[in-house]
């Protein structure tokens, strides 16, 4: 078996709130996934498989921190929809 690791950072004037969206992330790292499976099928055929991992970095921990934001215009229209509702009238 062999095994190698590489570290990607993302950094940028995007990233200036150390946050990225996950609809950003998820895309990129199966991307990844499927360039690791396209060159080792192009280099090995079938005689090799190839699997891609992310890894923890602390031993017994696999930590992601998920931040969830709403905008004030979502919130604003959430809350009306609501009190109309609650009103018993047409939103």
């Amino acid at each position: 078996m062999s095994e190698s690791s590489f570290t990607i950072v993302y950094d940028g004037p995007a990233l200036k709130d150390h946050a990225m969206d996950v609809r950003d992330l998820a895309p990129a790292m199966l991307a990844l996934g499927q360039l690791f499976d396209a060159a080792n099928s192009a280099l090995n055929g079938d005689s090799a498989r190839i699997r891609v991992q992310v890894k923890a970095t602390e031993p017994g921990c696999f930590q992601i921190t998920f931040e969830v934001l709403q905008t004030l215009g979502a919130q604003i229209a959430s809350f009306l929809s609501s009190a109309f509702r609650i009103l018993g009238c047409e939103a």
